[in-house]
């Protein structure tokens, strides 16, 4: 059954397609950079002057295709290199972030914890004056209290004395 056939590696049948132009079954030798095409030599003749200034041979093409890819590749590497610097910088200031906001935490909870220390504190002074303060008052009371107190009996006795019955004040007063 495959003795009448040829056994073509797919490589070797693919190379040989595109190296043969389908209009006039010839080798490809030129290329215009114009049109963007490979040419044979009968395409070649066909072309008009002018455009045939725009051609060059396969090889040229095939050189200056190369440099402009590794051109582009190099390009492509450099923006992924800087894409990476990139990232690995982004998740530096990502962790800078994330390790200031907890700086910043603590801060803001000793600051508070040292504003409602200072005012416990400050609350304690303000409550022990308070106290003073109505103590000194309540014995400043209490020294009057005790004065009026003791005076009481006395002006008690002297009012007994001052005691006029109640018809003369009524005489008086007419």
């Amino acid at each position: 059954m495959f003795s009448h056939h040829e056994i073509v590696f797919l490589a070797k049948r693919t190379k040989v397609c595109h190296r043969m132009c389908s209009l006039h079954d010839e080798p490809y030798i030129m290329f215009s950079t114009e049109k963007k095409l490979m040419l044979c030599i009968k395409c070649f003749r066909d072309m008009q002057v002018e455009s045939r200034i725009h051609c060059i041979d396969i090889e040229t093409a095939y050189i200056q295709g190369c440099e402009i890819l590794d051109q582009a590749v190099l390009a492509v590497k450099e923006l992924q290199t800087s894409a990476c610097e990139a990232i690995i910088m982004l998740r530096a200031m990502i962790g800078a972030v994330g390790s200031n906001m907890e700086e910043e935490e603590n801060a803001i909870c000793n600051i508070f914890t040292s504003m409602q220390e200072r005012l416990a504190e400050r609350k304690n002074i303000l409550l022990r004056a308070a106290q003073s303060q109505h103590e000194e008052k309540e014995k400043a009371l209490k020294e009057q209290l005790s004065h009026l107190a003791a005076l009481l009996p006395t002006l008690q006795v002297r009012s007994s004395y001052l005691y006029i019955p109640r018809p003369v004040i009524n005489s008086v007063g007419q």
